[in-house]
């Protein structure tokens, strides 16, 4: 900038020079072949001057150039880089006796501008002075006038661009870029005075207006410290300020509050790229910082930090710090420490992205419908793209019914992994932790889960995340597992770890142990799931996992009228389930002391009858083993006996607790009559 108004200077001196030469009647038309060489000696470009020249001398002196322009580059595309209808420049005549250029007016009108980058990178408006000749080589080069032209002061009047065009062509990357109808208006009165210049362009058929004022024209023009103010909108999709300081150092470039207004992200987005196609799931945008520092360190090509940061998204809202930094053959990083000033509600959020509640009910719909795992392959190369770390601190999580009081959660990306973290967290009751591992590595892409409950209901986190609410109860539960592959088929079956739970006073929805020892009298053979269910006071299942399938060896659950023991698997990639369960019914239970170890444990009293819980997930059955239950009466005829005995004197103490199962009690007078029944006779 600061050769370009050297060069200014110089033109408009060679203008005064010109005038001077009128004066003399000498015809104008002489003068363009001076001029031209003149420029071209200094540019190594050619300018054509294809109009005619009028001059005035009083008050001012001032030439207006008609059809001027520059030259393009040998490699260009354009023929001309830059052309102009006319050039109106007027200089106040009195104060160049002083060493002061007052420029009263300098209009361009109509000027084109079209700047080119070669494939190799090179740029048509580097300008290079032309090679001299031998002769002009050998003459005395004058050093001084450089420096004479430095002792002039500048000051300006009416600087003007009216009805421009800015065309940019990279032909490298096949990118074109259009400015049209440029109007600029520049107000300066002096190179130390203020300087404030407004404007507006048309791009894609929008109109851009724009606002820049600095407080030193001089330390704009140097690359010097200057305070300044930037406004720009495009309505009706965007408007930005910021003001602060600029270029403080070399390593500081911007020091400033920020202001954005975005009203339509979408159409910003379509209008900055045609091409683009997809939907941020949000309206519009407010962005706001307190102070916006741009610059660089000994390690850091370019960094940003923004510091009180306030985000609106529609009515989504966050507040904080974020910090930007880009190393030389790393990939950016990024760091946020933002906060919610009220609850998140997850699924709202997901919604957006999902296109709507409807079209994520419709996604749910399509998942419970489906009988496989999705083998289609999930593309994770983006996390190598970016590291950082984005830590959220929240009044709440809302997850359909599951709403946790105030914590943190945090992000962290690095090398392809990305890491989630959730310390204990309360909810309504009870409390969840979480962490979780994603490594990209395509098809060896690993994943790990962590996560612990305690005191926590379960009904509310299976209606949530499962969408069956078959189970109630309280207490403790845990999953930590890990799995390898990039579709959720492959991470289904590789699936490895443990799991595990301990639930106290609730009941079992569709299963009713009491109604399936009642079965041995009605002699079923089949039956599916129904609307009973088994109060429990304990019960407690701990799982090891190996290639999807879930293994159980501790079964145990107790009521106040059933015991039930059992083992089995939950087959994840089958989406399926086999276990075998031998409830008992509770007729009379007493500590019995070993007579050798003297341990003391609870002996319960009872008709057991094993059955089979087996199927699909959603089509689950029930089947008694009736032959078990003979097998056992056969070896030990005076259990079924004892039994018997033991039923008829609990129902005449508990009439009012074993209404259900009473006639069918008292229709047995003989153990034999037990096993009529299971055998069908």
């Amino acid at each position: 900038m600061k050769k370009f108004l050297i060069f200014l200077v110089v033109f408009l001196a060679l203008i005064g020079g010109g005038l001077f030469a009128a004066v003399k009647m000498v015809p104008l038309e002489a003068l363009k072949p001076k001029i031209q060489e003149t420029f071209h000696a200094a540019t190594g470009r050619d300018l054509i001057i294809a109009g005619g020249m009028r001059v005035t001398i009083w008050p001012d002196i001032g030439v207006k150039i008609g059809r001027v322009a520059i030259s393009n580059a040998a490699w260009g595309k354009a023929e001309q880089m830059v052309s102009l209808d006319e050039m109106d420049v007027a200089l106040k005549l009195m104060p160049l006796f002083e060493k002061r250029v007052e420029i009263d007016r300098f209009v361009l009108r109509a000027p084109r501008i079209y700047l080119e980058t070669s494939k190799n990178g090179q740029n048509n408006w580097d300008i290079t002075p032309a090679e001299k000749t031998a002769e002009e080589q050998d003459k005395p080069q004058k050093t001084e006038s450089a420096a004479a032209v430095q002792d002039f002061s500048l000051s300006f009047g009416e600087l003007k661009i009216v009805d421009g065009v800015v065309h940019f062509e990279d032909h490298g990357k096949a990118e074109k870029y259009a400015f049209d109808s440029i109007n600029v208006t520049v107000a300066a009165g002096n190179m130390d005075a203020p300087v404030a210049v407004e404007g507006e362009m048309q791009y894609r058929a929008r109109q851009l207006n724009f606002n820049f004022q600095a407080d030193k024209l001089s330390a704009v023009i140097a690359g010097k410290p200057f305070a300044g103010k930037a406004v720009f909108d495009v309505a009706p999709f965007i408007k930005t300020s910021l003001e602060g300081k600029f270029l403080q150092s070399a390593d500081n470039y911007l020091t400033a509050a920020t202001e954005t207004q975005i009203g339509d992200i979408n159409g910003l987005l379509k209008w900055l790229s045609p091409t683009h196609s997809g939907e941020i799931p949000f309206t519009s945008l407010g962005f706001s910082t307190g102070k916006l520092q741009l610059g660089k360190a000994p390690d850091v090509v370019f960094g940003a930090r923004l510091e009180n940061v306030a985000l609106k998204l529609d009515d989504f809202e966050m507040k904080g710090a974020v910090s930007f930094r880009q190393k030389a053959g790393a990939p950016p990083h990024i760091d946020a420490d933002v906060a919610l000033p009220v609850p998140l509600d997850v699924p709202a959020l997901m919604a957006r992205f999902a296109g709507g509640e409807d079209a994520a009910e419709e996604q749910v719909a399509e998942k419970t419908q489906a009988a496989d795992w999705s083998r289609d392959v999930m593309d994770l190369s983006a996390l190598h793209s970016l590291n950082g770390k984005f830590v959220l601190s929240h009044q709440g999580l809302i997850y359909k019914n599951l709403k946790s009081g105030a914590g943190k959660v945090t992000l962290t990306l690095a090398g392809g992994k990305l890491v989630f973290d959730m310390p204990e967290t309360g909810l309504d009751k009870g409390t969840l932790s979480a962490h979780a591992a994603l490594t990209e590595a395509g098809a060896g892409t690993m994943l790990q889960i962590d996560l612990q409950s305690k005191d926590m209901p379960v009904q509310p986190l299976l209606i949530a995340f499962a969408d069956t609410d078959k189970l109630t109860g309280a207490g403790t539960a845990y999953f930590n597992g890990t799995a390898k592959g990039n579709t959720q088929a492959a991470l289904v079956s590789s699936l490895g770890g443990k799991a595990g739970f301990h639930l106290r006073d609730g009941m079992l929805h569709g299963v009713n142990f009491v109604d399936i020892t009642k079965m041995v009298q009605k002699k079923l053979s089949n039956v599916g799931l129904g609307d009973g269910g088994t109060e429990f006071a304990n019960f407690d299942a701990t799982f090891a996992i190996q290639n999807g399938v879930m293994k159980n060896e501790d079964f145990y659950l107790r009521g106040p009228l059933v015991e039930a023991k059992g083992k089995g698997q939950v087959d994840l990639p089958q989406q399926a389930m086999t276990f075998r369960i031998t409830p008992q019914m509770i007729l009379k239970q007493a500590m019995q002391e070993n007579a050798e170890t003297g341990e003391k444990t609870l002996k319960t009293t009872g008709i057991a009858v094993p059955v089979d819980i087996y199927g699909s997930w959603t089509a689950l059955k029930i089947k008694p083993d009736y032959a078990a239950v003979i097998q056992d009466a056969l070896r030990d005829p005076e259990k079924i006996e004892e039994n018997v005995k033991v039923i008829k004197e609990e129902v005449e103490k508990n009439l009012e607790n074993l209404k259900g199962i009473e006639k069918e009690l008292k229709n047995i007078e003989k153990p034999e009559d037990l096993l009529r029944g299971l055998l069908g006779q």
